[in-house]
């Protein structure tokens, strides 16, 4: 009965970490799949777009060492429920005072802020309440929630925004961050849910392999927020509806969410984590190229290699790294999630001014570039670690290769 009772417990605390992970980023993905009705209400255009989208993954970065720490101090509980709360009201904000893009580019970035505190908060969350046999597949599951997001923002275009305009997708989407709310009210006496003087309060020591890493980090997220923020828009320049271009996005974060899952349970059980995300991003620029075509075949084969590929290796970023810091676990999370912000900020505003000032296809081409550069990066950081473990006379962990 007891054990029945803690695998219960086990479930429902992934569902909460889980779900706070779609709460935090579903804003800024709605915004991507909804960008063609909320660019002509609030007038602005495709540069503006991705400043806007930047903003969220700027407060991220600024936020993500400062308050996973606090996080950490104040246990995954109480940080849980103070991000499900902030983004609950960042989403009414937005369906309900928000009439002009800069009032929208501050609830953006309060979104942010929220997610940098939620993040850390869920890690820690699985890593305090599971058993180290079930760790692997709940940050598996787990960093799945933002292609669930993604999804869930191409599947509001055709079965709400279409319909009743976009306002009314930021309404529904409440739902969410409630939710939450409601689990943790039913974990709210789990022993695992104080502060703790142990998880990420030390910072890695730096060194070559690891700046490759935050190299990966940062160039890695320029590559799947960019992709996803713009892919609609791009669909209905192509001659797409905005229904077939939100079930476009809907297709290749389905595709995305089953590659995150399989490629941790594949590096998991064979190793070689570093050829597996280099040879995913290198097929991910393909998909890419082919996007940036805007034909209606290369749209729709390229959406499928460049989310299933190009995006589907984002699960394995932390596994990796943390894997190679066990003593700094997570120092190094928090580490990768201010890095990759920065690429999340940088990557859509570069991208919508590339495609205002020359084209989308030009936009796509650079993306691409940038998915090889991110490939050389975790190779030359996986080289790097095993000459480390070579002189140090080190087991590989089982991500290595």
């Amino acid at each position: 009965m007891l054990a029945s009772l803690r695998v219960s417990s086990g479930r429902l605390l992934m569902l909460v970490a889980t779900a706070c992970a779609v709460a935090g980023t579903l804003p800024v993905f709605l915004v991507g799949a909804l960008a063609v009705q909320i660019r002509a209400d609030l007038d602005f255009g495709p540069s503006a777009q991705g400043l806007l989208v930047g903003c969220f993954f700027g407060g991220v970065a600024i936020g993500g060492i400062p308050l996973g720490g606090l996080a950490d101090r104040l246990g995954w509980w109480r940080s849980l429920r103070f991000v499900a709360r902030v983004v609950a009201v960042v989403m009414l904000m937005i369906a309900f005072v928000v009439h002009a893009w800069l009032p929208f580019a501050i609830a953006l970035l309060v979104g942010g802020f929220a997610h940098s505190m939620g993040m850390p908060a869920g890690n820690l969350a699985i890593l305090r309440g599971l058993p180290v046999s079930r760790r692997g597949m709940a940050f598996g599951i787990r960093q799945a929630a933002i292609p669930l997001s993604v999804l869930l923002g191409g599947l509001s275009v055709p079965l709400v925004a279409v319909r009743v305009g976009w306002r009314p997708v930021f309404m529904l989407a409440v739902i969410v961050p409630v939710t939450v709310l409601l689990l943790l009210r039913v974990l709210r006496d789990s022993p695992s849910g104080g502060p703790t003087t142990t998880v990420g309060r030390t910072r890695p020591p730096m060194s070559m392999p690891l700046a490759f890493i935050l190299v990966l980090s940062a160039g890695g997220a320029i590559v799947v927020n960019t992709s996803s923020a713009f892919l609609v828009t791009t669909a209905v320049e192509g001659g797409f509806s905005e229904s077939a271009g939100g079930l476009l996005l809907m297709l290749g974060s389905a595709i995305s969410l089953v590659m995150r899952i399989a490629s941790g349970v594949a590096v998991d059980r064979f190793g070689h984590g570093y050829h597996v995300i280099a040879v995913l991003l290198l097929a991910g620029a393909i998909g890419f190229v082919l996007i940036g075509t805007g034909g209606t075949i290369g749209l729709v084969v390229g959406t499928g290699i460049g989310f299933g590929a190009g995006t589907g290796w984002a699960g394995l970023l932390h596994y990796v790294a943390t894997a190679e810091h066990p003593d700094h676990a997570g120092g190094v999370s928090g580490t990768l999630l201010t890095f990759g912000n920065i690429g999340g900020f940088l990557g859509p505003t570069m991208f919508g001014v590339i495609a205002e000032r020359w084209s989308f296809g030009v936009a796509w081409t650079v993306l691409a570039g940038v998915a090889v550069l991110a490939a050389i990066a975790v190779m030359l950081a996986g080289r790097g670690f095993e000459r480390r473990r070579s002189r140090a006379g080190g087991i590989p962990p089982v991500t290595a290769g």
